[in-house]
């Protein structure tokens, strides 16, 4: 079922109008009485109304899949995501907690950046310790076509923040070097990056799939986030990329 005419409607009452002007001032407000996808159409409303992201916390997995899907309707302009509870996982299923990991570190990075975006989760999801912003963004690291680079200190900073060395990437949180080639696997990013060094310059930035190895596009700059929410910092005191050439 749409939700769309029910919230066309919603929007034209005089009640909404003022709870939506109150929030915009940054009034406390309290709504009783409402349940279900109305709640999700008022949420839609506060973010139309105003230049923030949005936080929609939940009481469970259920219900947080059901305003999920709401918001997806009712925002199509906008990104929902999904922020998963951590949980501690044994050893047979630890690629699904992998996965979440991703998608937690997804969430956070689009909030670093200021993306105008909604969030669900749940009480459980938040109720653990979070890295500190400034923490986060702090070890993050940009890569330029020309840098000059220290290729021993980089792979050790990939590997304090959570990256895998393997032969050859194929999901995220993953790196390899082969020659003159390094491969890339952003946890937040849908495909993989490669960097041509020439001795300790970057020649050339691509974006590529790592099914079948073709390039996709050229970058000249690129971000580097953690790989996990929890690493070793103090490496990025370590790795200072040299004078460029140019």
């Amino acid at each position: 079922m749409t939700l769309r005419p029910i919230y066309e409607y919603l929007q034209g009452m005089k009640e909404v109008s003022f709870f939506l002007e109150q929030v915009k001032k940054g009034q406390d407000s309290l709504i009783y009485g409402v349940s279900g996808s109305l709640k999700s159409m008022l949420a839609a409303m506060i973010l139309n109304n105003q230049e923030k992201p949005l936080l929609y916390i939940v009481e469970n997995i259920q219900r947080g899949k059901e305003v999920f899907d709401d918001l997806n309707n009712l925002l199509p302009g906008h990104t929902v995501n999904y922020y998963p509870a951590l949980d501690i996982l044994p050893f047979e299923v630890i690629a699904r907690s992998y996965e979440t990991q991703r998608k937690r570190l997804e969430v956070l990075v689009g909030l670093l950046e200021g993306r105008k975006n909604v969030v669900v989760t749940t009480l459980e999801a938040i109720s653990k310790v979070l890295i500190s912003p400034k923490l986060f963004r702090s070890v993050a690291f940009n890569l330029r076509v020309k840098d000059r680079i220290d290729t021993v200190l980089l792979l050790e900073r990939l590997l304090s923040l959570g990256y895998q060395r393997v032969d050859m990437v194929e999901g995220k949180g993953q790196f390899s070097l082969r020659g003159g080639i390094l491969d890339i696997y952003s946890s937040i990013s849908e495909n993989p990056l490669r960097l041509e060094l020439f001795d300790d310059e970057i020649e050339s930035i691509r974006l590529f799939s790592a099914e079948n190895q073709r390039s996709i596009s050229k970058l000249e700059e690129v971000v580097v986030y953690p790989a996990a929410e929890f690493f070793m910092a103090g490496q990025e005191k370590k790795f200072k990329k040299r004078p460029s050439n140019s």
